[in-house]
C-alpha cells in the first residue's frame, strides 16, 4: 500500500532560486522575457557553487534528495534560504503525493532464482 507523504518546494521554486542566484537580487534580477540578457547573466561558477550544495546535501542524506527524504526537506530548506538572501519571500507549499519505496525484489524462472546485479 503507498504511503502518503507532504511535501514542499517545487521546481518553480528551484528554478526562481538559480535565477535569482545567478543574477544578483531580486529587484536586479534578468528579464527572463530577454533571453540574451538572460545568458549573460548566469555565471557558471554560481551555478557550479549550488550544484555543489546538493550534492552535499545528498552526501549528507545517504545520497538521497528523492521526494519523501530528509535530503529532500534539506534541499527545499536551501532553496528557501537562498530566495530569502535574494531578496524574495518563499512560501511553502504542501500536497500530497504517492510515495512507493522498494525493499526487496526477486526474479524466479522456472523455479531457479535469477541472481540480480
Amino acid at each position: 500500500m503507498p504511503k502518503t507523504r507532504r511535501s514542499f518546494i517545487a521546481a518553480v521554486a528551484a528554478t526562481a532560486a538559480i535565477t535569482a542566484l545567478t543574477t544578483g537580487s531580486a529587484s536586479g534580477a534578468a528579464n527572463p522575457n530577454n533571453p540574451e540578457k538572460m545568458a549573460k547573466a548566469v555565471k557558471v561558477s554560481a551555478v557550479m557553487k549550488h550544484l555543489q550544495a546538493f550534492q552535499d546535501i545528498a552526501k549528507a542524506h545517504d545520497g538521497n534528495r528523492g521526494a519523501g527524504t530528509t535530503g529532500y526537506d534539506a534541499s527545499g530548506a536551501y532553496v528557501e534560504a537562498q530566495l530569502r538572501e535574494a531578496g524574495y519571500s518563499p512560501e511553502r507549499q504542501y500536497f500530497d503525493f504517492f510515495y512507493f519505496e522498494v525493499i526487496s525484489s526477486s526474479l524466479v524462472v522456472d523455479g531457479a532464482v535469477v541472481p540480480q546485479t
